[in-house]
């Protein structure tokens, strides 16, 4: 059986690759829950400063100070109020897969997979890789995609809806009889 799947990478798919990459172990677990806390904990500290700021400056306002002596402190206390809802409010992950798209140089470039019996090969402007599954370290699935990690920081995004041939659900049992390895389904 063989397989081909042909894709364009998105934001989507890099964000995708974060949550699988912050999520897949337990120190990787631990460290991401580290990572969204102490955002979350400045994000608090933020807001509560900025609170703190603007009711005092409400308060210099009704005891006859200027709004134009007070404007600086109100801009830098709203862009502070911004900051900390923004940190609340996206996950790190989707941070970091925002970050890693804006640097990946590839945005816009189809590539493509063939997985046959004893390899598979990348192709990206009409250069062809072959590796072997053995180089494979650990697999991954999201609704979306299947993560083929070959480092510990990189991994082949595998987008279900660009296979050309051969059934994504098929590739699962393929990619695990392929490697030896067990496929861990991430739903976060």
């Amino acid at each position: 059986m063989e397989f081909t799947v042909e894709a364009v990478y998105t934001q989507k798919d890099f964000i995708g690759f974060m949550r699988v990459y912050t999520g897949r172990d337990r120190h990787s677990r631990r460290m991401e829950a580290i990572s969204r806390w102490t955002t979350r904990g400045a994000a608090i500290v933020m807001l509560v400063s900025a609170l703190v700021n603007l009711l005092g400056a409400g308060y210099a306002l009704t005891n006859g100070t200027a709004l134009a002596d007070l404007w600086k402190t109100m801009a830098l206390q709203g862009a502070l109020v911004v900051a900390g809802v923004l940190l609340l409010a996206l996950p790190v992950s989707t941070l970091s897969g925002r970050r890693a798209w804006n640097r990946y140089e590839g945005q816009g470039m189809k590539i493509t997979y063939r997985f046959g019996d004893n390899n598979y090969s990348e192709t990206r402007q009409g250069n062809t890789i072959f590796m072997k599954y053995k180089g494979i370290r650990s697999i991954f699935e999201d609704p979306e995609r299947y993560y083929l990690f070959v480092a510990d920081n990189e991994a082949h995004i595998i987008v279900k809806s660009g296979f050309r041939q051969g059934d994504p659900e098929a590739f699962a049992d393929f990619i695990e009889e392929k490697t030896g390895l067990e496929l861990t389904v991430f739903d976060n």
